[in-house]
């Protein structure tokens, strides 16, 4: 299975770390390895979490966080779509 990040993503990450870095360094410290472990879970078993909100998501909460990872799998390619703030109230999303 290979890994990969949309830049929708990889944004939503960087807006995460200017936050957290600015308030609290080793909280981004911990979701980081949070995110690090997860990522080696669902790599191995990549039908874990719950179906998304959008059509073809898969969505798995980061333990301990409020943050959301928003995934699809497409072939043999585990694609992260988006890191959401899981106590914000999102419109429905399309990918």
């Amino acid at each position: 299975m290979v890994l990969r990040w949309t830049p929708r993503a990889v944004s939503d990450l960087e807006e995460i770390a200017d936050y957290l870095l600015s308030v609290h360094s080793a909280s981004w410290e911990r979701l980081i390895e949070r995110i690090e472990r997860t990522l080696q879970y669902l790599l191995q078993f990549p039908h874990m979490g719950k179906a998304g909100l959008a059509p073809g998501t898969r969505e798995f909460v980061l333990a301990g966080t409020p943050y959301i990872l928003v995934f699809r799998l497409k072939g043999e390619m585990l694609q992260i779509l988006s890191v959401r703030d899981g106590r914000m109230q999102l419109p429905p999303v399309s990918f």
